[in-house]
This record gives C-alpha cells, sequence and structure tokens, in this order.
C-alpha cells in the first residue's frame, strides 16, 4: 500500500518473531493510538492552560532546562518539550504538541537510545510510531499519533519489568 511503511524490530534470538508478529505489533499500536485519541478528548477540564512564555520555551524537540513545573519524565522517558499535558497519572501521561509526529520520533529514538533502553519492538504504519522499551527492572510503551487537529498525541505508560 503506498504511503504505508511498517518497521518492526524485535529483541531475542534471531528468527524468534513468528508471522503474525508484525500485524500484532501494528494492532497494538492502533490501540494505543485509539486510547491516545480518547484520552485526548476528554481534554483539561478545570486547570489553568500551561504558560506559553516564547522566550522561556525550549526548541522543539528538546528535553527543557526547568525543572519548576510538571515532572520532566514519566519511568525514565523524558517528556518531549513543547507540549501540553493532556493527562497524567502515575507511571504514565499524555501530552500533545505542535509538532509533527517525524519530529518526535527522532527525539524519542535519541532519548531511548541514550537513555539505555532496549528496545523489543518498534512499529510504524500509517504516520503513527509505537515503541515498547525496557531496561534493568522496567518497561515502557510509547505511541506517537496524529490528532485530527493537526497536532501530535504522545502516549507514555511505564510499569514494572522482570
Amino acid at each position: 500500500m503506498a504511503g504505508r511503511r511498517s518497521v518492526t524490530r524485535t529483541a531475542g534470538a534471531a528468527g524468534a518473531a513468528g508471522p503474525g508478529s508484525a500485524a500484532r505489533a501494528a494492532g497494538v499500536a492502533g490501540i494505543l493510538a485509539a486510547v491516545v485519541l480518547v484520552a485526548s478528548c476528554q481534554g483539561n477540564t478545570g486547570s489553568a492552560p500551561p504558560s506559553s512564555s516564547p522566550a522561556a520555551a525550549p526548541a522543539p524537540g528538546t528535553a527543557s532546562a526547568s525543572t519548576s513545573g510538571p515532572a520532566q519524565e514519566i519511568g525514565g522517558i523524558p517528556l518531549y518539550q513543547p507540549a501540553e499535558v493532556v493527562s497524567k497519572a502515575a507511571g504514565s501521561a499524555v501530552l500533545r504538541t505542535g509538532d509533527p509526529v517525524e519530529r518526535v520520533k527522532e527525539f524519542y529514538d535519541q532519548a531511548v537510545e541514550q537513555g539505555g533502553w532496549q528496545v523489543v519492538s518498534k512499529t510504524e504504519a500509517g504516520g503513527t510510531a509505537a515503541y515498547v522499551v525496557k531496561k534493568q527492572g522496567q518497561g515502557a510503551s510509547l505511541s506517537l499519533s496524529p490528532a485530527p487537529d493537526g497536532q501530535t498525541l504522545i502516549s507514555i505508560s511505564t510499569y514494572p519489568s522482570p
């Protein structure tokens, strides 16, 4: 299909991925994108909008140097900046940014590598990207997808991992 690319990389023994691995990974990416979309539709009720001082805003795709305000990471996964927090709970966050999915993907490609995370799987399809990563005692899922309003939604979930 033109315009659709799927890349799946699985850690483990060579040839361990079965014939349905790419389809399962694409299905997981679709489910994560749906969860992100539902979460973004709930919006920020009753909270003040984030301040947006152009002088203090970090460059796109860089971590904020500011230590004030909300945490700059979730379970060791950095929060993309500039981004608005759509929702946040223990070990998870949904963010929205005006930057394109490709720029956000480049940021998380670098963050995963520099953070010492092992990529268990990475899927890119239909303008979305989904990662499953792990390192000593923890795992994380990241989903990047375009929102209907042209922004990019970022979903991060972390969890303990053997």
